[in-house]
């Protein structure tokens, strides 16, 4: 995520947290696809499944 030149002007700190919530809620599929560019959470975290809207939440909590 601090690769991504949209993430640029966010805090280490807050991406720290909302990877830590992703790490927390996600599976080893999930988390790989992230990691490797082919999962998007960018808009939206229905890569999540039935944990999207906890992830969702937790997150918004970093912010």
């Amino acid at each position: 995520m601090k690769e991504n030149p949209a993430s640029k002007d966010i805090s280490d700190a807050i991406i720290d947290c909302m990877v830590s919530a992703m790490v927390k809620h996600g599976d080893q599929a999930t988390l790989q696809g992230i990691v490797d560019g082919k999962v998007n959470v960018d808009n939206d975290f229905k890569a999540f499944g039935a944990k999207e809207k906890q992830v969702e939440k937790e997150i918004n909590k970093c912010v």
